[in-house]
């Protein structure tokens, strides 16, 4: 909530010890990349409403219960990749300048994904994902073309692929 902040700077020589809260909301004036490879982040990340248009993230593997950067000034891919056991609840919506999202592949349940309202284009891989349900929405990614699953045991309670530009057959195994 400190508005007037327009950059942070953390020690990216040495990793910290695991931070399980993570939390810059409202960060309305904040410039550039905010670099958090320092810091080994897991089980509670929200950024949200924040100017900043990348987010770095050092490897972890520890467990989730939600990574939040929505509303933020996103652009290009978000790199996430460095979570291999990324899950539960995940939500990088109205990042209207972002276009793509790198993930690895994850056994953990993930109850809800949220990526409406950017800029994804062309086709969206989650299959690496073996336990996606829940809560999906992925609406209003006017280039995005196809989406593609794998197979998963959970159910879906609600699932969003509108106002997007899918074609041909859409397979939700």
């Amino acid at each position: 909530g400190n508005s007037p902040l327009t950059g942070v700077t953390f020690n990216t020589g040495i990793t910290s010890n695991v931070t399980t809260y993570f939390l810059a909301n409202n960060l309305t004036n904040y410039v550039g990349s905010m670099d958090l490879r320092g810091l080994k982040v897991e089980d509670y990340f929200d950024v949200r409403e924040t100017t900043c248009t990348e987010i770095l993230h050092g490897f972890n593997n520890g467990t989730w219960t939600k990574y939040w950067a929505s509303k933020c000034n996103l652009t290009h891919n978000h790199n996430l990749s460095m979570f291999p056991t990324l899950g539960a609840n995940i939500q990088l919506h109205e990042n209207h300048g972002l276009t793509g999202v790198t993930h690895t592949a994850s056994t953990a349940v993930i109850t809800n994904y949220y990526i409406y309202e950017c800029d994804l284009r062309n086709q969206y891989d989650l299959s690496m994902f073996t336990n996606l349900g829940g809560n999906f929405r992925i609406d209003s990614n006017s280039g995005l073309t196809k989406i593609i699953h794998t197979q998963s045991p959970q159910s879906f309670t609600n699932y969003n692929a509108s106002n997007c530009k899918i074609t041909g057959t859409h397979n939700l195994p």
